[in-house]
């Protein structure tokens, strides 16, 4: 799962939200600066991405984009499934998107001093086009996936993901909703 799932996994929890947020740009020796509860939030994230990485719904969504984006698949496929969330995300949270998007970067900037460079960074470019928010419109998704791209290390076709997502997309839709509901449960299991 990408940004947006991340954070809604982590509830209203604001150091949990900040620990899930921040956890890839963690190293483990730096864990020892942040809060008991931060490091929860960056365990938490760490047992999403195992849950997610292993789901058998997940594996089938990555390989029907392989062939297309190769080692690019899982990343995209994390991104996609945000795309779904927030397209439903009247069904899972009583907060407009919008509103929540913007509380959230308003909370980041409160406890700016907690984040990692790396994460500032990537804020600069999230919030202005407020990636979180337009996760639920293909062509801002277009977008986004044309600037990952850009940013990769190597040759790839993720400028085309919205093509490949469209020619299969109720069938990504289903697996979402079906995934995301074994993974909501998880969460909140794991959070007790």
């Amino acid at each position: 799962m990408n940004y947006l799932a991340h954070i809604f996994l982590s509830g209203n929890d604001i150091e949990l939200m900040i620990g899930n947020f921040i956890a890839d740009h963690i190293k483990p020796l730096e864990r020892s600066k942040f809060s008991p509860q931060i490091n929860a939030g960056i365990k938490l994230h760490y047992a999403i991405d195992t849950f997610t990485d292993n789901h058998n719904v997940v594996l089938k969504s990555k390989e029907r984009l392989r062939p297309h984006l190769h080692k690019y698949a899982p990343v995209v496929v994390d991104v996609i499934y945000d795309h779904f969330l927030a397209k439903y995300w009247h069904l899972y949270h009583h907060q407009d998107l919008l509103e929540y998007t913007i509380k959230f970067y308003n909370m980041l900037h409160a406890h700016r001093e907690l984040l990692p460079d790396k994460t500032k960074y990537i804020l600069n470019y999230m919030e202005p086009r407020n990636w979180l928010y337009n996760y639920q419109h293909l062509h801002e998704l277009e977008k986004i996936f044309g600037g990952m791209g850009r940013r990769a290390n190597f040759d790839n076709n993720m400028a085309l993901t919205v093509k490949h997502l469209e020619n299969d997309y109720d069938l990504f839709d289903e697996e979402f909703k079906f995934f995301f509901a074994q993974l909501y449960n998880f969460c909140h299991g794991y959070k007790k």
